[in-house]
């Protein structure tokens, strides 16, 4: 059989169909294993899916409190240093930044809902809407933060151009994003080849348009004008991933002899085998679900 092919932005090289999700396909590289989703959706569902979003981040979660540690550490605590967070959701990262800084921080969010919980953080300049390089024409920073924002966008390697140029001399760029080359993805898909109907809940469309691993992310930013110099790994979040697995989305209808809802109570311990096993696994030194990478501007 022939399937139709499309080529992979990263490297150039045919992708494949990999994995259909509701309508919505994801090719893979067969060089570089980029997954991206085509096409892409209309500009109106992406405006519509973050503008009227009122997912928050947990003002506790790990990866803000190690992150925001890395950060100081990077920058410092002195006055006269600039930050700028991309998709800054709630203001967690910003909050625990104000506290135990004295950068000067700015931000961007898409989310109204958002917007209107950061706006009444003191000493945050948060601006609402998309990232647009243009805004910060009059403004250089020494970090700017793209935290789980990449895997968003329809055109990454625009995005950390962009960025680049808002940058200073030695200015660092950390950038968060959940990779395939994990042991929570690599047990799924294999789980899926066994079980072909078998969700698997790491694909996320509309709102996830492409997914890097570690590698390929490390290729894109130093092919423009980054170094890496420091990564680090975090686990994937059980509540977030049962919900994007679609298991519970109609709950257990009717008896439990039902054919569909003893498939989905097997689907279901599956998932919480494959959750724990990958959980259970970060005490070795394995490469987690998420992963974080802070890049230093070459010039």
């Amino acid at each position: 059989m022939k399937y139709s092919t499309q080529s992979c932005e990263l490297c150039g090289s045919n992708g494949y169909p990999f994995q259909k999700k509701s309508t919505f396909t994801y090719f893979k590289c067969k060089k570089c294993k980029y997954l991206f989703l085509h096409p892409v959706p209309s500009q109106d569902l992406v405006t519509s899916l973050y503008v009227n979003s009122n997912s928050e981040s947990d003002e506790f979660d790990k990866k803000n409190l190690k992150l925001g540690k890395n950060i100081i550490q990077l920058l410092g605590t002195e006055s006269g240093k600039a930050l700028l967070d991309i998709g800054c959701q709630n203001g967690a990262l910003l909050q625990l930044l104000r506290k135990n800084s004295r950068l000067t921080l700015h931000a961007v969010e898409p989310s109204i809902h958002n917007f209107d919980i950061v706006k009444k953080i003191p000493s945050i300049n948060i601006t609402h809407g998309f990232f647009d390089a243009d805004i910060y024409k009059d403004v250089t920073f020494d970090l700017v933060n793209l935290g789980d924002v990449i895997e968003h966008l329809e055109n990454p390697k625009g995005m950390i151009k962009d960025i680049n140029k808002i940058l200073r001399p030695k200015g660092h760029l950390v950038v968060t994003t959940p990779i395939t080359n994990c042991a929570y993805v690599k047990l799924s898909n294999f789980v899926k080849r066994l079980l072909p109907g078998f969700p698997l809940s790491y694909l996320t469309p509309p709102h996830h348009l492409k997914y890097f691993s570690s590698s390929n992310l490390d290729d894109l930013l130093t092919d423009n004008g980054f170094e890496k110099i420091e990564s680090w790994y975090s686990g994937q979040n059980f509540k977030y991933e049962l919900g994007s697995s679609e298991i519970l989305l109609n709950g257990f209808k009717g008896t439990l002899l039902r054919l569909a809802n003893m498939r989905k109570f097997a689907y279901l311990a599956v998932f919480l085998i494959i959750f724990s096993l990958t959980r259970a696994l970060e005490i070795f030194p394995l490469k987690g679900f998420s992963y974080s990478a802070v890049y230093k501007k070459n010039v």
